[in-house]
């Protein structure tokens, strides 16, 4: 479908690939509360696990995303000019205090709300905060894919809610 877009649609500039990868990622395969409703808690869904579904769904968006551009990059850049991208949404968070616990956190929660997404496609791979708690969880990129997917240049993002964070003790 995006060739065909790409081959007949040439005076479209720019393509947002996916739309909020998050909300997606979030709400259709962690709390079941849009499409594909899938999440761990079967008040809400018939099928689904929080634990594992939205780093795989999330894993093949960036993908999906990768392949796009490179596709465009490689058969249409050079004709049409155009540009492809992602359109990020996320919360941006502050710590409750000036504490390092509290620092950490508010970091923590970026890296999950934002840096999940975007630091793929900089850096080849996932928030080292997000490797560490999240484990075997998260999928891996294979050495090819990292090289597809490090391919950041334009990118949308909204940040649409401020936080608060403070460290809270286990």
């Amino acid at each position: 479908m995006l060739k065909f877009c790409l081959e007949h649609l040439e005076t479209v500039k720019n393509w947002i690939t996916i739309n909020e990868p998050l909300n997606y990622a979030k709400f259709g395969y962690d709390i079941g509360m849009a499409p594909q409703v899938r999440c761990s808690d079967r008040k809400i869904c018939k099928a689904g696990n929080s634990a594992t579904e939205p780093y795989i769904v999330t894993h093949n968006l960036l993908l999906a995303h990768a392949t796009a551009f490179r596709l465009d990059r490689e058969k249409f850049q050079a004709k049409q000019r155009g540009r492809i991208g992602l359109s990020f949404v996320a919360q941006y968070f502050e710590p409750y205090s000036e504490s390092l616990d509290d620092i950490a956190a508010a970091r923590r929660a970026m890296d999950f709300e934002l840096g999940w997404f975007v630091e793929p496609l900089v850096y080849g791979d996932y928030p080292r905060i997000m490797r560490e708690i999240v484990k075997d969880r998260l999928p891996t990129f294979s050495a090819q894919e990292k090289k597809l997917i490090r391919i950041f240049r334009f990118h949308r993002s909204q940040l649409l809610l401020i936080g608060i964070c403070q460290e809270h003790p286990h």
